[in-house]
């Protein structure tokens, strides 16, 4: 492994298939490989850590320029530190009017943009940009570090949400995406998505709200058991409405795993009580 990066994009290895007159099929393989590669679009938890510690909003991105299409994630600084390269002072320029274009559709009113702070040579010769982003409401311009945690992971989720919209050869994998969204918004995304998207998405959730927008087909429920770990519901039916029916298997069973190993409400008020009695 060189990089970080698996052998199998090496350009080594591209250069002996090329070279090897019968590597056909493996060429074959490696282009699906590198086809579904380059299409996968990825957002974890670690991201969501980096907003909720107000450091940076690490943004998806991709647009084409020339004969370049550029994809992938690109920092946000939440307050004014650090220096960027005027590389990504393009980018911005280029990502921030599309992203505005959704994100005032999402959070009515908003609209977010950057000013430069100061600038400085860099070690290249080239100049660098300490930049601040801000956010507009009602003609008010303010700091996006003072948005609200849920905004910013949407702000950073845009574009994955615009490729994924338009274009079915894009898979977005989402870790935690109910993660500071206010319930009901997170219930309209994901509807809109799951109604409309041309790609695929696939994100896990804490909120039940999710329950009530999607289809039962497109719903997988973790479990207790670490040797099964995702089921689907068993006995649902069309007039169910899958959050109550969840909550009900929670409660007196009835599927072929356990979901959740349930804890008695008095055990917990006896567990607070004696926590209490030896603080004092």
């Amino acid at each position: 492994m060189e990089n970080q990066s698996s052998f199998i994009f090496q350009q080594n290895l591209l250069k002996n298939l090329n070279d090897f007159s019968r590597a056909d099929y493996e060429k074959k393989i490696l282009d699906e490989f590198k086809s579904f590669a380059n299409n996968l679009r990825i957002y974890t938890s670690e991201y969501g850590g980096l907003i909720s510690a107000n450091f940076m909003a690490p943004v998806s991105i991709y647009y084409s320029e020339q004969d370049s299409t550029y994809n992938g994630i690109v920092p946000v600084p939440l307050g004014p530190q650090g220096y960027l390269s005027n590389r990504f002072i393009n980018i911005y320029k280029h990502i921030l009017p599309q992203m505005n274009v959704l994100l005032k559709q999402i959070v009515p009113g908003i609209t977010i943009g950057y000013d430069v702070r100061d600038t400085r040579l860099g070690e290249s010769g080239q100049d660098e940009y300490r930049v601040e982003f801000y956010s507009t409401r009602d003609g008010k311009k303010f700091s996006l570090r003072y948005e609200s945690d849920g905004i910013k992971k949407i702000i950073a989720l845009l574009n994955f949400l615009i490729e994924v919209y338009n274009d079915p050869n894009i898979i977005v994998a989402i870790d935690e995406l109910d993660s500071g969204i206010f319930e009901f918004l997170l219930g309209e995304i994901v509807s809109v998505i799951s109604t409309g998207s041309k790609g695929q998405v696939i994100f896990t959730s804490h909120n039940l709200r999710v329950l009530e927008v999607l289809p039962k087909n497109k719903v997988v429920f973790s479990t207790t058991n670490p040797s099964n770990r995702y089921i689907r519901l068993k006995g649902v039916k069309t007039t169910n409405n899958l959050r109550d029916f969840y909550i009900r298997s929670l409660l007196v069973g009835g599927q072929e795993e356990e979901l959740y190993i349930s804890k008695n409400a008095s055990n917990i008020r006896r567990a607070l009580k004696k926590a209490g009695q030896k603080n004092d």
